[in-house]
This record gives C-alpha cells, sequence and structure tokens, in this order.
C-alpha cells in the first residue's frame, strides 16, 4: 500500500515537474527571442529610426505541435534590401538633397553613359536650390545582415545560455531530494 502511494507522489511530481519545465522553456524562450531582437536593432544601420525600430512590431513567439516558434517579422518594405543587399542599374542619374548630413533620394531624373558624373564628393557644388545630380556607379550594394549575423551569434551561445538556466532551474526544482 505505502509503495502505491509513493507511486502516485511521484507520478504528481513529476507531472508538477513538466509543467514547471514548460514554463520555464517558455520564459527562457521569451528571453532569447528578447536578446535575439536587441541584438538585431544594435546592428541595424540608422537613418530616422524606422528600420530599428520596426524589428518589434509584428514580431510572435508562438508554440505549435509542442514546438516554440519565433517569428521576426519589420514591416519596414525595405528591410530586406538592407539586409541582403541590392543591384543597382549603373548610370541612372538621380536627382538627391543633403538631409542631417546624408544624402537623400528625391526623383529619378533619367539615364547617362557617362557613370560617376556629378557624384557629390567635394568636387561638385550642389546647385541653387541644393540639389545633387549624381549617377550611380555601383552595381551592386552590399547588404548589413542584421539579422542573419545576430542569428548566428545566438546559435553559438545558445547551449550555454539553456545550461546555465537549466542547472539553475533543476537546482529550485528538484522532484525528490537528494538521499544522505
Amino acid at each position: 500500500m505505502a509503495s502505491k502511494n509513493a507511486l502516485k507522489n511521484m507520478s504528481a511530481q513529476t507531472a508538477l515537474y513538466k509543467k514547471k519545465y514548460q514554463a520555464f522553456l517558455h520564459k527562457l524562450c521569451g528571453l532569447t527571442y528578447n536578446s535575439l531582437i536587441d541584438a538585431i536593432k544594435e546592428k541595424t544601420p540608422v537613418d530616422f529610426g524606422l528600420l530599428r525600430e520596426g524589428w518589434s512590431k509584428n514580431s510572435t513567439m508562438s508554440e505549435s505541435d509542442g514546438k516554440i516558434i519565433m517569428t521576426i517579422y519589420n514591416p519596414a518594405d525595405y528591410a530586406a534590401h538592407i539586409e541582403y543587399g541590392y543591384n543597382q542599374k549603373p548610370g541612372m542619374m538621380l536627382k538627391m538633397k543633403m538631409h542631417m548630413g546624408r544624402l537623400r533620394f528625391v526623383e529619378f531624373l533619367g539615364w547617362t553613359r557617362h557613370y560617376g558624373v556629378g557624384d557629390p564628393t567635394g568636387k561638385v557644388e550642389p546647385d541653387e536650390n541644393g540639389f545633387y545630380t549624381i549617377v550611380t556607379r555601383k552595381r551592386h550594394i552590399p547588404g548589413r545582415y542584421m539579422m542573419t549575423d545576430s542569428v548566428k551569434e545566438m546559435r553559438s551561445e545558445l547551449p550555454k545560455r539553456y545550461n546555465d538556466a537549466f542547472a539553475a532551474f533543476s537546482k529550485r526544482n528538484q522532484i525528490w531530494p537528494e538521499q544522505k
């Protein structure tokens, strides 16, 4: 009879441990998710801050079939271009204006065969309205890989992060007291 009660007690303790472990995993994933978002934001280039602030919006963490799924999304249409880079055609004539120390696109003016003419590197002055006319030279603008690099870094730290957190969790939530 005593062994039957002990078995019931062990079963109840095991069920409670499983619930606590699920809560532990959710909390650990939430902390990891927040750390990942912070790392991505830190690597994101800033003009006006829209791309950087967009990382937290519409990003979710959900559970499906026992798996915790973290979805990271940025609503800025140009986020993928900044992440992975993009190609442009040399010879595009662009009207640009200096704003907050950087050139900002204003208008597409057409095409030319004279690549690099009007490049505002100090040799060319803006017109009377403050606009620069530049001609694109580069074919490929490389990506910044702010999300890709952050995920790679997080993957390398994740085993240690999990092991440390699990050691603390199992110390707090022992099912059976240690034998003396």
